[in-house]
């Protein structure tokens, strides 16, 4: 279990790299968060050509989720 952990930390760690960190997380608010969430979560649903769930797809988009109400929980905590 704790390589999952490590892996939503490597993930959280591309995602402050890419928008700045809790300099860019700050602009954003409940309503934001929630938004991102559910689009990672909507692309968790990509599914093959006979409608069975591609599980690296899904896989990998829960990590990201992981990862975004992980930045939404340290969001909370420095307001």
């Amino acid at each position: 279990m704790e390589e999952i952990f490590v892996e939503i930390a490597e993930e959280r760690g591309r995602q402050d790299f890419k928008w700045g960190g809790p300099a860019h997380d700050d602009l954003h608010d409940v309503p934001a968060w929630l938004n991102f969430i559910m689009a990672h979560t909507k692309k968790a649903e990509k599914v093959s050509a006979d409608w069975s769930f591609d599980l690296k797809v899904f896989r990998k988009q829960m990590v990201r989720v992981a990862a975004l109400a992980l930045a939404a929980i340290e969001w909370v905590d420095r307001r």
